[in-house]
């Protein structure tokens, strides 16, 4: 069960939900769609390229989850689709075994874009925690509910182990940092940060 808080702090007990259709990004919601494109001129994903054929498992199971607009499992690696629009994809890479004891062991971690079943850009790669699908979705809906006029969002996020406050701030027009905290405390202790981008590059 998520619960979103628009303030930056959240009085213990106070509880708004976010509506589900809200920007149509909330994790588990369908439908999930794509901001827009970038600023040519001040942003860009961290590695463009010529659409090209997807190369290795991992980038394989990225277009097949682009194709397919759902999450493809192959093996320890987990390609979780996150939003389209008319002909971009994007997706999220994890790869780890899903094994570990601690759910927060820090797996490996691209995102992607893909048009038309091909890879135009993809993001450096992180070590950083990625527990489920639900987790992945939640990172990118705290980085979508930044496009706030605050430019900022609170989602209070409950798991069956443990319990997370996701922050999400914007950096540029499209780039967004999210941060991932322990408890229901917007000043808990930092598990995880992570560089988010949620618009497609159309040049």
């Amino acid at each position: 069960m998520k619960i979103t808080e628009t303030m930056p702090r959240v009085p213990h007990g106070i509880k708004i939900a976010l509506v589900c259709g809200l920007l149509a990004m909330a994790a588990g919601c369908s439908g999930i769609t794509m901001v827009g494109s970038l600023d040519a001129e001040t942003e860009t994903w961290t590695n463009r390229v010529a659409p090209r054929e997807p190369r290795g498992p991992v980038e394989m199971a990225v277009c097949n989850a682009a194709a397919s607009k759902t999450t493809v499992r192959s093996g320890d690696i987990t390609a979780v689709y996150l939003a389209t629009d008319s002909s971009h994809q994007l997706v999220v890479a994890v790869v780890g075994s899903g094994h570990e004891a601690d759910e927060m062991t820090p797996k490996k971690i691209t995102n992607y874009l893909v048009v038309d079943g091909k890879i135009r850009a993809y993001s450096e790669p992180v070590m950083a925690p990625s527990p489920d699908v639900d987790y992945e979705k939640t990172i990118y809906s705290a980085a979508v509910g930044a496009l706030s006029p605050d430019g900022f969002s609170v989602i209070i996020y409950s798991r069956p182990t443990r319990n997370f406050t996701v922050n999400g701030t914007r950096k540029t027009k499209c780039s967004f940092k999210v941060t991932v905290l322990d408890g229901f405390d917007s000043a808990g202790k930092i598990l995880s940060e992570r560089d988010v981008n949620i618009c497609y590059d159309n040049r």
